[in-house]
């Protein structure tokens, strides 16, 4: 390897090897000093309710403003602010866009919908998200959690050191600014979509899903169809472990067999328990 800023040869020589050392040393505490100051820089700016950077989510735009918060014009992606007394907060966008994040909302909340019927259905009345392209379910996830469409400024929900893996923080160390620009959806309708979310991520352990499709083939074994050479697509059993998320790892089907059993002239094969 040769250095070419550095007026050092790197001939493996014991001067230049303690250099070398020395300048790594120096560089790397360069280096979290510097993350030190942009992260305390990032939690100030969020604190006084100020865009950190970057892109706008989907239904909202950047507006430049001067020192005493008076609009300048609004930042279309891609621009900048060239002048560093400028700040960046953000502000509806169009009106289109603002009823896509509502209709999303509606669904989830009042609808009952999935993440994948909610992005299905956009994705048919050929409504594109932000960089026009389809739909996805971590797309619709993003906008359902996001708080800055009930007007918060929210930074540190997550946590990424230098070689190191990400780390999601509690939200007692999340940096919060309630009220920073105009909000987009109300705060009550917001926090029935973070039940429902929160709910549908509870994990259930293997007893609780055995005794879940224990009581299905006691209390509705009826609705079960015989077998006659071949295995309905949509059992009843389908549909269950479809909804419970099983996996091979979370029940074994010995498991099943010895915990759960099926009405005499009923089938099931090993691909209803594998499924």
């Amino acid at each position: 390897m040769y250095y070419c800023t550095d007026e050092f040869e790197n001939d493996g020589s014991l001067a230049s090897t303690i250099l070398k050392n020395m300048k790594r040393v120096m560089a790397g505490d360069y280096s979290r000093q510097l993350s030190r100051r942009m992260f305390i820089t990032q939690c100030r700016m969020t604190e006084l309710g100020l865009w950190r950077g970057g892109s706008a989510s989907y239904g909202l735009r950047r507006l430049l403003v001067d020192p005493n918060g008076r609009p300048i014009t609004q930042l279309d992606r891609g621009q900048r602010k060239s002048i560093s007394t400028e700040r960046v907060v953000l502000m509806p966008g169009p009106a289109e866009e603002i009823t896509t994040v509502k209709r999303i909302f509606r669904s989830f909340v009042s609808g009952g919908k999935s993440y994948t019927e909610i992005a299905d259905a956009l994705n048919n009345d050929k409504i594109t998200n932000g960089l026009g392209r389809p739909w996805s379910t971590q797309g619709i996830i993003h906008i359902l959690s996001n708080e800055t469409y009930i007007g918060n400024a929210v930074f540190n929900r997550t946590s990424f050191k230098l070689k190191q893996k990400a780390v999601t923080n509690p939200p007692d160390m999340w940096i919060r600014h309630a009220n920073a620009h105009q909000a987009i959806i109300a705060p009550e309708i917001f926090q029935k979509a973070q039940k429902i979310i929160a709910k549908r991520r509870e994990r259930r352990s293997d007893q609780e899903l055995l005794d879940l499709l224990s009581a299905l083939w006691t209390g509705k074994g009826a609705s079960l169809q015989p077998h006659y050479g071949s295995r309905r697509k949509d059992s009843s059993y389908e549909r269950v472990c479809r909804s419970l998320r099983l996996t091979q790892g979370s029940l074994r089907s010995d498991r099943i067999r010895t915990q759960t059993t099926l009405p005499m002239g009923w089938h099931r094969s090993r691909d209803d328990v594998d499924h």
